[in-house]
């Protein structure tokens, strides 16, 4: 599986996320944050291979765990090429470079389910109305040029509320408070990466989509520790997709926040 993402693939994305971190769109200020030149989402970049995957899971009827490390970032208009080989390792690479390296096993890590049984529950209609969440539907097909499986779909809407949130995150608290105990000012500039992706797949059969039933969908937010090595910030946040309080999709998300030199 080969696929290249051009400035539509990244203007659509960034319409259904609104993830317009200027790595994305400005040439100048991916340069001096060390990139060649602008690059594609990660979310974006991962989304061919977690919805094959997924619909693997749905035929095989088992619950499955998707885990991605973005190692090196996708430029715009690079081809890449997505491999899926025993025993279930996963691969993103360009030019004989891995970019993206990963794993997909049966089973869910236990302690996905302890977060889920631990979170506050919110509904995702406080968020989004119905017709929202089925124009969004109809925006990612297009973006992925594909029919998204449910599990994919949940994943980049739970990402969404992210990016929309930002600073209001569980993870994005967390970092203030993590910089003023380290005596940083909160208003110190930074900016964040995603390093890692992990989509797991409870209910593989579970067809949301399929039903208006969207007053019964409910979804948590969960930081995890955060440490510092140098100027960087490692943490993670944890969101999760219920329907009638049962747990139908984990998704964690490893984060880095670089802080930058602050303009004088």
């Amino acid at each position: 599986m080969h696929r290249q993402f051009n400035e539509t693939d990244l203007e659509n994305w960034a319409r259904f996320s609104a993830d317009r971190n200027p790595v994305h769109f400005d040439t100048d200020f991916a340069i001096a944050n060390g990139h060649s030149g602008r690059i594609v989402h990660g979310m974006l970049a991962m989304m061919p291979l977690k919805n094959h995957l997924a619909n693997e899971a749905t035929e095989c009827d088992q619950p499955r765990e998707i885990k991605l490390h973005l190692k090196h970032a996708i430029g715009l208009n690079q081809q890449v090429s997505y491999t899926s080989a025993p025993p279930q390792r996963l691969k993103v690479s360009a030019e004989g470079k891995t970019l993206y390296s990963g794993c997909a096993k049966p089973g869910i890590n236990p302690d996905i389910l302890a977060v889920a049984a631990q979170a506050r529950k919110r509904p995702i209609l406080e968020r989004f109305s119905a017709q929202a969440l089925h124009e969004q539907h109809a925006l990612l097909q297009r973006t992925i040029d594909s029919e998204v499986h449910p599990a994919v779909y949940w994943d980049a809407i739970l990402f969404s509320i992210y990016i929309e949130d930002n600073r209001k995150t569980a993870l994005a608290s967390d970092v203030q408070r993590f910089l003023a105990g380290e005596g940083i000012s909160e208003l110190q500039p930074y900016i964040v990466y995603q390093v890692s992706h992990t989509l797991s797949l409870i209910q593989v059969q579970w067809q949301g989509l399929d039903s208006q039933d969207f007053e019964s969908i409910h979804y948590s937010v969960t930081g995890k520790d955060l440490i510092r090595v140098n100027n960087s910030i490692f943490g993670s946040v944890v969101f999760m997709l219920y329907h009638h309080d049962q747990p139908l999709v984990a998704v964690e998300m490893g984060l880095i926040a670089n802080l930058l030199e602050q303009q004088t």
